[in-house]
């Protein structure tokens, strides 16, 4: 029963999560776990948790038939369907038939959830996908005809509805009512992706169990296109134009598409996309490096747990190919016990070459024969704890030992594209219902195989006593989310050996914190996480990063990462409140940079935090380098560095750019060490506050007659330079010069000091509007009357991005206040409004604009913390944004 709800607000039951720091895997990385919804509220074996677009957790309990929205932040959720036996669901021809006390009970329940990618931006398509296995025929029934062995349920996939009004999901719509399910293997993810420009909705339907338990005599299907079994099904998100079929109004053909790989050979219209799975439970989609990419997990008979790269019209082999079809781990044995329907493998290598060219290896499979000993089955052979986990016979060994099989139980499945945390960019992360944790798999650059890490292949986290059955990412990469199930076990052999949950259906977030601090007052960040880089000559932003005791993070090594989510420095802030930190680096090309005569590294990083260290309480901070911008450094021989020793970090008040514009301070690194092969770190104990950091044997010191040199672009689209001088330097002229590519210049003005009282100089350039560059550079002709040659200031880079047309809120995220800046080519009135989830106006204004940069605050102080949506219109500008309260 239920536990009575602390308050109830707006229809949603909110708790108080419980909080714990755990350090979750070899890789050392340090999370804040969160039970969002924990043991006491009940949730029937979640089985699907998706980060919706409104930013919620929509969440299926598999037995309880209930969709759950769950506030990824609190932890407070309310129902908004429920289609169990008895509810009032209406029309209730879509409630689930049988009672809770339906025994055996189906795999699944209430399974898969997808959500229409126009949820949010079209109220005429506020769609959501469910799949829900929803009546029981019976066991060894004839059904349409056919005698089918084993346990016979039938699966919905439905459209429904969400009314913004009610909060709730209704006005269903059968997309098809004809799926064959079991009481084991129903697969039952949902998935949309979009496949030659157009989003379609696929389904995964499980071979259900054909070959072992109770289905022992069930006639396998995976290779039978005309049967829905063991296959991934592609419907339509919305029905085309196809006739109506006779004698029913309903026509499901309408929800097949008309190019389905299987169309044409079986002359009817099919939602058969792919064959040959056996039980894929997870489905991911996310482009790699620019390329698409659609990953499925699929469970293993006894080893071999896959993870497949499905693309349409394939074969995945099952029940002829397990794992790997060069391995021979299944060859002379059956995919299930000896006495089963299931048809004997002699040679996994020769079946697949019999499939031909639609056959698919998978991209990793779990335990694979020991390489060179293909002859061995090495499943079969495999000794734990000294017995034997798989013999291939029908005994009660291989019934029962399912604590002996080496397999995970794939389950759940997410792509993780964001670079928040090291090293984590491009990675599929696995739910493992048998081992209970999650598994991270690092892709390959092109997301078409997997790359071990530190010299294994995958990497567990979150281990416990606990069935893991799905997974969800926030946007920004920071958390991750992940349901258990309530139950002890499934169906099968984990009815054998069930698991006593220790977070019986819970719905657990853990946010990255960072890194513990060694006995050394160094990182405990592994030297396989690589050091970030990117294309020179521009100013790359980083990771931005709430460091506070509140965000339990202040006496953690917190990283900053690149946009490709490698390391470029760490800060311990030693119990300071930074608040928002930000991150950027700068990486130069060509020769050396130079600046007061002194030569210096190409890499540059800046850190900007919010608030300062307090007095007397420094922070600590590791600065990372690539091996190669040392090495070019220290080969060159007027750099004063002939060892990483020689190497001191240089500090200065600086703006992210490409050059050093201010005198620098020497800081000597409490440490320098090797990061990896190809980086170094370079490590301060002492720092009391943050700006550029630099790299150089020694400080540099600008000429006496120029401190300084800066250009920003002003609201009306000028470029405004500004320097200074140490002293008045009378007789002497500044003349001003520009360029496209930062090699070619051209005079544009002229300053001279003798028209300036003091020694600070300005000078604005008003013709960009006229420069096609997206970058222009300028530099300074210093020209003396008492000398006959000038002298040069560096060079910096003025952006011009800026001077579009464009919409940007700063900060974000924001604690009390945020930045409206419109960019506008042409002067009139915009309009915004800040929205919540709902879609309900929270406020608004009306902006006055002119050509060039305008400002307007948007005070976020009586909002809760949470996330908003501004939209902006005006002339020639339409633009939403996500605006974050902290």
């Amino acid at each position: 029963m239920k536990k009575p709800p602390l308050f109830l607000l707006l229809g949603l039951l909110f708790c108080i999560p419980s909080l714990g720091q755990v350090v979750s895997s070899r890789m050392k990385e340090v999370f804040l776990k969160t039970d969002l919804v924990n043991a006491a509220d009940n949730f029937q074996d979640p089985w699907e948790v998706t980060y919706g677009p409104d930013d919620s957790l929509w969440v299926t309990e598999a037995k309880g038939y209930k969709v759950n929205k769950v506030h990824p932040v609190n932890g407070g959720w309310r129902t908004i369907l429920d289609l169990s036996n008895g509810s009032s669901f209406s029309p209730g021809s879509y409630r689930r038939t049988f009672g809770s006390g339906q025994n055996p009970w189906p795999q699944g329940g209430m399974m898969g959830l997808a959500i229409h990618p126009d949820f949010m931006t079209d109220p005429a398509k506020r769609f959501v996908y469910i799949a829900y296995v929803r009546n029981y025929v019976g066991h060894n029934q004839t059904y349409n005809s056919e005698s089918v062995q084993g346990h016979l349920f039938i699966t919905w996939v439905v459209r429904f509805t969400f009314n913004p009004l009610s909060g709730m999901l209704g006005s269903p719509e059968k997309i098809c009512d004809t799926i064959r399910g079991s009481n084991d293997h129903n697969s039952g993810r949902l998935i949309i992706k979009p496949e030659g420009g157009t989003n379609y909705l696929y389904y995964a339907v499980g071979d259900m169990g054909a070959g072992q338990f109770d289905n022992i005599s069930r006639t396998i299907k995976s290779q039978v296109a005309a049967s829905y079994e063991g296959k991934i099904l592609r419907f339509n998100l919305e029905e085309d134009g196809d006739p109506v079929q006779e004698p029913t109004t309903m026509n499901y053909d309408r929800w097949i598409p008309n190019d389905n790989p299987y169309n044409v050979s079986l002359g009817v219209q099919s939602a058969v996309w792919s064959k040959g799975m056996r039980n894929n439970q997870g489905f991911a989609y996310d482009t790699i490096n620019g390329i698409p990419r659609f990953f499925g997990t699929s469970h293993g008979p006894f080893s071999d747990d896959e993870v497949n790269l499905l693309e349409p019209g394939k074969n995945y082999g099952h029940p002829l190919v397990i794992g790997y079809k060069d391995d021979g781990n299944y060859n002379n044995a059956k995919a299930g016990p000896s006495g089963s329907s299931l048809p004997l493998i002699v040679s996994e290598a020769v079946n697949a070459a019999t499939i031909g060219t639609s056959y698919m290896d998978p991209i990793y499979s779990n335990y694979p024969a020991v390489a060179g000993n293909n002859s061995t089955p090495w499943s079969i052979q495999y000794i734990y704890n000294n017995r034997l986990y798989w013999d291939g016979s029908n005994n009660l060994q291989a019934q029962n030992a399912n604590q002996y099989w080496h397999s995970e139980g794939y389950s759940g499945l997410g792509v993780y594209t964001k670079s928040f945390i090291p090293g984590w960019k491009n990675s599929l992360l696995i739910e493992s219902l048998k081992w209970g944790r999650v598994l991270r798999l690092k892709l390959s650059n092109d997301g078409a195989a997997t790359v071990p890490v530190d010299g294994a292949d995958t990497i567990g986290y979150f281990g416990s006593r606990n069935r893991f059955r799905d997974v969800a990412i926030d946007p920004g990469g920071r958390s991750i989310y992940v349901v258990m199930d309530r139950s002890s076990s499934s169906s099968g052999p984990s009815a054998n050996n069930p698991i006593v949950p220790a977070c019986a259906g819970c719905v657990q977030k853990y946010t990255f914190l960072g890194y513990l601090n060694d006995a050394s007052n160094k990182s405990s960040i592994p030297e396989a996480i690589d050091i970030t880089s990117a294309a020179p000559g521009a100013c790359v932003s980083g990771s931005s990063v709430r460091i506070s005791s509140a965000n339990q993070n202040s006496n953690l090594w917190v990283p900053f990462t690149g946009p490709d989510g490698n390391v470029m420095a760490e800060v311990y802030a030693n119990g300071n409140n930074l608040g928002i930190v930000r991150s950027s680096f700068y990486i130069h090309s060509g020769a050396i940079r130079m600046a007061g005569g002194k030569k210096y590294l190409h890499r540059s990083i800046t850190i900007t935090p919010e608030n300062q260290p307090e007095a007397g309480q420094p922070v600590r901070i590791r600065l990372y380098i690539s091996k190669a911008e040392f090495d070019e450094l220290d080969a060159d021989g007027a750099s004063g560095v002939s060892s990483l020793t020689d190497l001191r970090i240089l500090k200065n008040a600086d703006d992210c750019g490409p050059s050093i514009l201010s005198t620098t301070a020497i800081l000597t690194p409490t440490h320098w060490e090797a990061h990896g092969s190809d980086g170094y770190v370079l490590q301060y104990n002492g720092l009391t506050g943050f700006s550029s950091f630099y790299f150089g044997a020694a400080g540099i010191v600008l000429p006496a007659h120029l401190l300084s040199f800066k250009a920003t672009l002003t609201d009306n689209g000028a470029g405004l330079l500004q320097w200074e001088t140490g002293e008045k330097i009378n007789n002497t002229s500044f003349i001003v010069e520009r360029s496209p590519d930062g090699k070619s210049f051209t005079a544009v003005g002229k300053v001279s000091a003798d028209e300036v009282s003091g020694n600070s100089y300005s000078f604005t350039d008003h013709d960009l509007q006229t420069v096609s560059a997206r970058v222009v550079y300028y530099r300074l002709k210093v020209s003396s009357s008492n000398k006959e040659t000038a002298s040069y200031s560096n060079t910096v880079a003025l952006s011009l991005l800026s001077s579009a047309n464009d919409v940007r809120v700063s900060p974000n995220p924001a604690t009390s206040v945020t930045n409206l800046t419109i960019n506008a080519k042409q002067s009139g009135n915009a309009q915004w409004k800040l929205h919540d989830n709902t879609g309900r106006i929270l406020k608004q204004g009306v902006l006055k604009l002119f050509k060039g940069n305008n400002n307007a605050s948007i005070n976020l102080h009586d909002l809760p913390a949470g996330l908003y949506y501004l939209t902006v219109n005006g002339p020639g500008i339409e633009s939403r944004l996500k605006v974050q309260r902290l």
